[in-house]
């Protein structure tokens, strides 16, 4: 069973220093194609931002709640 990330559990998972929100899905080729470069973001810059992912096909309450209607959709 998979179970969609709630409202509040993304607001905790937010609450503190720099995020990036990744809203994406395995199936978005666009997605897909961001994935090297988060990666490489997540190496240079371990230390300044937190990353937070938001699947685009499961975590619709999270996208509506940020308003996030399109796939790939970054939020800082």
């Amino acid at each position: 069973v998979i179970v969609q990330l709630s409202v509040n559990d993304f607001e905790m998972k937010i609450q503190s220093g720099i995020v990036l929100v990744d809203v994406g899905a395995e199936w978005c080729p666009p997605c897909k194609k961001m994935e090297p470069v988060i990666h490489q973001l997540q190496n240079e810059l371990t230390d300044k931002f937190k990353l937070v992912k938001v699947d685009g096909g499961i975590d619709i309450e999270v996208m509506k709640h940020i308003k996030a209607d399109a796939l790939p959709t970054f939020v800082i």
